[in-house]
């Protein structure tokens, strides 16, 4: 080598260059190169590299081309030194960008709005008027770390609206075109971004850090492989396994020493908690309490505090304990070996409950439900809707005693009951006994059990009569109880007397996800409800704006039985429906006042749709009457349920 040829060191490879001194420029260059970080100084020292490129002939030997250099590490031939120093640059930058995306899970974020016309200004947080831009806004959360692609401009406001002078709500900077990942900053609501209307690349990005996604696996593997079902253990609310539930707490008062509920405004206490079959207890910041026989009858005071291995008497079935205000958040009764062995071992976010867990008997909730009546013959410009006015509706859910709110979903039941009565109130469903049977043979083999009020929590609410207003509460409350219980988005219907209305409307109007239908004595044409003669005409006017005769044209789309079609003296029915079987008792007569026994139409009702290639059966129980529609026949009960077990999983989910 000619002591004009030296060597060039860029990363692992070696160049042979010409000239010492122009060694010695580079050098320089390459080691300022390595020590800025900001796109501009890059730019300035990559200007300064072109400054040693190839000058005209006759040039001096040190002011030469560095040919060499113009070859890149993978073999590429670039045109000058500079191109070559530049390209390279460029390609690690890109492999750093992907490298980011390694290390982060993204998902794309969707636009809350994208107002046409406008664009960010460049640098004073407002925005101009201009007919080639968009503006794509975003909802962020302070904290979160975001990926943005970036033609234009974007900033992140602590408002949606983006002011075009006054005062700015910007937060922050606003930043250029490029790839960014980003924190978002405290005070930050909406991150806004400029994009040109036709050819845009811009995209925004929710991602989430390595370790969190390692966190949400650790979540997901906890779930799929539910090692709590090792300990057999109970779960509530908000803890699986921890007995204390922060919602249920009895606030004002304490377990004294003889185990008697005594006030107290310094204290909370529990009710009674089931630790039958449970050997030691863990217990953290919980205070006096006591242990209680199987007929909750007191046997002895203890203070948990903080314990590992509680081990309670012999024949203690129940525990009661008090807790500090303080302490509700925190404390903890859990079967010894749970907390140790699981709950230290993952985070809180992984062993709270996405679902709500077990309660015994009626589990009470509300549903909002507009009842104001529609107006479909007023030609006025005019809401024909009406002014909505919305009321909660009470509804009731009872769960299988084996329900937990993880693991395998239970099968659901959607209960549709009969006029006179709703779920709420004196003398309600729930407090009839054959009623309550009905339900506990339901639960007994596994099933949820969901009914409503109708449009509102009275006498004309629950005794709707099929009213579009009414059939609200219980598509409602199906999306209520399958949002936060651990149940089967498919279900079944069993429907009774009035109940049968509601049933078939729901039925009739496509709701999704019905395996089958089971009616037991049910109303299935209002033109015959008219014309009993129990007063129901009465409550018809009201309902629907009936007159003193029939009017078919004021219960359109409230009628089941007029989905029936008769050609050439056969009745069809033109629907896809799900199975159905209807009870009827032998003793209930036609037309004895009662509007939900009128069998010649249920008959006729499943004829039709056996004639359509649809499938539906009328059965007869001898010797019983209407009091087997609502759980007065043990066996009709048993085959109710062996009826709707047949259908189970037999349609897809939709949703």
């Amino acid at each position: 080598m000619s002591k004009e040829m030296k060597k060039l060191v860029i990363g692992n490879e070696e160049f042979e260059v010409v000239d010492a001194s122009a060694r010695t420029r580079l050098d320089g260059h390459d080691t300022s190169i390595a020590a800025k970080a900001e796109q501009t100084d890059l730019d300035v020292l990559e200007s300064r590299v072109d400054g040693i490129i190839a000058l005209p002939d006759g040039a001096t030997t040190a002011d030469a081309e560095l040919v060499d250099i113009r070859v890149g590490a993978d073999g590429t031939t670039y045109n000058s030194a500079g191109d070559a120093v530049r390209g390279q640059v460029e390609n690690v930058k890109d492999e750093l960008s992907l490298a980011e995306d390694q290390i982060y899970s993204v998902t794309k974020m969707n636009a809350v709005a994208s107002p046409i016309g406008w664009r960010l200004n460049e640098s004073d947080g407002f925005c101009s008027a201009n007919a080639n831009f968009q503006l794509n806004k975003y909802t962020v959360t302070a904290g979160q770390i975001i990926k943005v692609v970036s033609d234009d401009r974007f900033q992140f406001q602590n408002n949606i609206s983006v002011p075009t002078s006054g005062t700015s709500t910007r937060i922050g900077e606003t930043y250029g075109s490029g790839q960014f990942y980003l924190t978002v900053p405290t005070g930050a609501t909406h991150l806004i971004i400029s994009t040109p209307i036709t050819d845009s690349v811009a995209s925004v990005y929710s991602a989430v850090g390595v370790q969190n996604k390692i966190d949400e696996l650790k979540s997901d593997l906890a779930y799929v492989n539910n090692p709590m079902d090792d300990y057999n253990l109970q779960y509530t609310d908000n803890r699986p396994d921890n007995f204390v539930n922060p919602d249920k707490l009895i606030t004002g008062y304490y377990i004294n020493a003889s185990g008697v509920q005594t006030a107290s405004s310094a204290w909370n206490c529990t009710d009674f908690i089931s630790i039958d079959g449970i050997e030691k207890l863990y217990a953290q910041n919980i205070g006096l309490g006591a242990y209680y026989d199987s007929n909750k009858t007191f046997i002895s005071s203890v203070t948990l505090g903080n314990s590992e291995d509680v081990v309670p008497p012999a024949t203690a079935k129940y525990l009661r304990v008090s807790i500090l205000p303080a302490n509700v958040e925190t404390a903890i009764i859990c079967p010894h070996g749970f907390y140790r062995n699981f709950a230290q071992d993952y985070p809180v976010s992984v062993w709270k409950s996405p679902k709500k867990g077990y309660e015994e008997g009626y589990i009470r909730f509300t549903v909002p439900v507009n009842n104001t009546s529609a107006t479909y013959t007023n030609t006025e410009e005019t809401n024909n809707e009406g002014t909505p006015n919305y009321v909660d509706v009470d509804c009731v859910l009872t769960l299988p005693f084996d329900y937990k709110p993880v693991g395998r979903p239970c099968k659901l039941i959607m209960m549709c009951h009969g006029a006179g009565k709703g779920v709420s109130g004196d003398g309600n469903w729930t407090e009839n006994e054959d009623y309550n049977t009905l339900v506990s043979t339901f639960t007994h083999y596994g099933f949820a059990v969901f009914d409503c009020n109708g449009f509102k929590n009275d006498v004309l609410g629950w005794s709707f009569w099929g009213n579009q207003r009414g059939i609200e509460a219980w598509r409602k409350a199906y999306l209520y109880v399958t949002d936060n219980y651990n149940v089967e988005k498919t279900f079944s219907i069993y429907a009774f007397s009035m109940g049968g209305l509601t049933a078939m409307n729901l039925a009739f109007q496509g709701f999704p996800n019905i395996n089958a239908i089971a009616l037991c004595s049910p109303a299935l044409d209002l033109r015959e409800v008219w014309n009993a003669t129990d007063g129901t005409q009465a409550v018809l006017k009201v309902l629907y704006g009936l007159g003193d005769t029939w009017d078919e044209s004021k219960v359109v789309g409230n009628n089941p039985y007029k989905h029936i079609m008769t050609i050439d003296g056969v009745d069809y029915c033109p629907y896809k429906l799900p199975p159905i079987k209807i009870w009827y008792g032998s003793t209930e007569t036609n037309n004895s006042g009662n509007p939900a026994i009128e069998k010649e139409i249920a008959r006729s009702f499943v004829n039709a749709i056996v004639n359509s290639g649809g499938y539906a059966f009328y059965r007869e129980v001898s010797g019983r009457g209407h009091e087997i529609c609502y759980g007065g026949s043990n066996t009709v009960n048993a085959e109710i349920i062996t009826y709707l077990e047949r259908y189970e999983h037999s349609v897809p989910t939709y949703y």
